[in-house]
């Protein structure tokens, strides 16, 4: 039996929809989690222009409030992190570069393996960017997630490798940010983070 033609005629295809869904189109997915439970549904952006905040939604396609989620199994520990995540990050498209800016009181921390392969540090760590409380400019509280330029180039080294090596080249676009709040009285610590997938 032939998995492969046998000829050089062209294969026929079954007929494409012209019509994609909102979801094929979408460019970030962002997944929101307290803890360990994830909340709500996926975000789904059409741009690398939005933001992600603690507030209420305005139904607003490039805007991800938080406060709109609803959990009926939410932990205590999780309104006061959401409280200070306030404005939260906005997420900026540029020539290229996707940047995330901190725009909340608390520092925020995150996980972007192609900003960090790019630093030739492990593409594991964790980088942690000023609240605007700490009163540091800009600079401190933005990284760069993500330039294509340097995507093109690991993409390129991948493809000479073989599809294995293409194939793990998604876990450079796989993005976390953590939210944290250190409790005043203790030593525990209330996580709420998002996954988000470019």
């Amino acid at each position: 039996m032939h998995v492969m033609p046998i000829s050089d005629e062209e294969i026929e295809r079954p007929p494409r929809h012209n019509e994609q869904s909102s979801e094929d189109n979408a460019v970030v997915n962002i997944l929101h989690y307290e803890f360990k439970d994830r909340v709500g549904p996926p975000f789904k952006c059409h741009t690398l222009n939005l933001w992600v905040d603690g507030f209420c939604g305005s139904g607003d396609p490039t805007r991800f409030s938080l406060g709109s989620l609803g959990n009926s199994s939410r932990q205590p520990g999780v309104i006061p992190v959401r409280g200070q995540i306030g404005k939260g990050m906005q997420m900026q498209y540029d020539d290229g570069r996707t940047t995330i800016t901190c725009l909340c009181e608390s520092p925020m921390f995150v996980q972007a393996p192609l900003h960090a392969k790019r630093l030739n540090d492990d593409t594991a760590t964790v980088y942690r960017l000023s609240g605007v409380a700490e009163g540091d400019d800009v600079e401190n509280r933005t990284i760069d997630i993500f330039d294509e330029a340097v995507f093109e180039e690991l993409l390129q080294e991948a493809r000479q490798q073989g599809y294995r090596h293409v194939y793990a080249l998604q876990v450079i676009i796989l993005v976390i940010l953590w939210m944290l709040e250190l409790m005043q009285n203790s030593n525990s610590r209330t996580y709420v983070y998002a996954e988000s997938r470019l």
